[in-house]
């Protein structure tokens, strides 16, 4: 019997569908929305989830910080590309005596739970501290 014949695209299709599995199989947060939403809590991070929490303080441990309090002052939708609720920028207040550099915290929060999530320092250098988190996660594929 001779074997079934496959064309060019059902071939790269395969592939790709294969290369994708080990992709999410070792899933950063950027690939994990892909997983079922009892795999992966951030689902309920969207853009107005943060909103709601304006104002709120936000505990961020990490090894640089052991349990430096920030307080989210802003949220805003990113300027270029699509305007969704997996796409946004978050703006964090902290204490000027203590300076967090940029890294990837744990952060606890009393209505968002426990997340990871990337910090970049943003200015002023002589006022009260500023950071920046940027999600792009696209949109959740169900």
């Amino acid at each position: 019997m001779a074997a079934p014949s496959m064309s060019r695209r059902a071939f790269l299709a395969a592939g790709a569908a294969g290369a994708l599995g080990v992709v999410v199989a070792t899933a950063s947060p950027v690939v994990a929305p892909l997983l079922p939403a009892a795999t992966f809590p951030s689902r309920r991070l969207t853009k107005s989830a943060f909103a709601a929490e304006t104002g709120t303080a936000f505990r961020f441990r990490g090894a640089s910080a052991a349990g430096a309090v920030l307080a989210l002052a802003d949220v805003q939708s990113l300027p270029h590309g699509p305007v969704d609720e997996h796409r946004f920028s978050l703006a964090f207040t902290g204490p000027s005596g203590r300076r967090l550099g940029q890294d990837t915290y744990s952060v606890d929060h009393k209505t968002l739970g426990r997340f990871d999530m990337f910090i970049v320092p943003v200015g002023p250098p002589g006022g009260t501290p500023v950071y920046e988190a940027v999600v792009d996660a696209g949109p959740v594929r169900r």
